[in-house]
């Protein structure tokens, strides 16, 4: 699938050479002459990436623009603007761009801008998947080995407590019950782990027919 690109260009002759230019690299382009247009064609289109000028005439600029995107969509940026003051790039810094273009826009610079901005935006979704991951399989330790050490922790407090008030029996059985537990905890923490794996592609599955039953009588 080609990449889709949203340009935000006020000055139709701009607007037209960025289209022709991003169109013979071969993306796929859609083109906003306003902010407001902007807005509505990121949600209809939903580009992987948006080219903005910062200064778009009458109505909301390039910067208010790209804010009310980022408050629904978490799409990339390029800023393509005449302006390079201090003022107008710390203002739009706050929307986090990828780059900045100044006009007239040069084919090699665009391609490169672009590029790396993908490169960035992919590797930056990789990162947020790899740290949700990560919080729910600390999640998943944290909810699933409570109950197991917990019965650990308690039965093992109660030996030492009231060790000489046990028969051997009894010792023997709360032992057992341990052991029972410290075995749960184990599974657990093999079956998580290959969970992990299996989440960030680590294993190869090889399907086969099996019973169910055994593993039903020992779960």
């Amino acid at each position: 699938m080609k990449i889709k690109i949203l340009v935000v260009e006020d000055n139709v002759i701009t607007l037209d050479e960025l289209e022709y230019l991003l169109v013979e690299m071969g993306y796929e382009v859609e083109t906003a002459v306003s902010g407001d247009e902007g807005i509505k064609k990121a949600d209809s289109f939903n580009p992987d990436i948006i080219l903005s000028d910062i200064n778009l005439g009458d109505g909301i600029d390039g910067v208010e623009t790209i804010n009310h995107i980022n408050q629904t969509q978490n799409i990339p940026v390029i800023y393509i603007t005449a302006y390079d003051d201090d003022s107008t790039l710390n203002r739009a810094r706050i929307t986090e761009p990828y780059a900045y273009i100044i006009k007239p826009v040069q084919k090699r610079k665009l391609s490169i801008a672009i590029s790396v901005a993908l490169y960035k935006s992919k590797t930056e979704k990789e990162l947020r998947e790899l740290n949700a991951l990560k919080n729910k399989f600390f999640s998943l330790i944290a909810h699933d080995l409570t109950g197991p050490f917990a019965s650990v922790a308690g039965l093992s407090d109660l030996l030492v407590k009231n060790f000489e008030n046990f028969s051997k029996d009894e010792i023997k059985q709360h032992i057992g019950l341990i052991n029972d537990s410290s075995q749960q905890a184990h599974r657990l923490v093999n079956n998580l782990l290959q969970w992990s794996r299996s989440q960030l592609n680590g294993i190869v599955v090889t399907k086969q027919k099996t019973r169910l039953l055994p593993f039903v009588d020992k779960v």
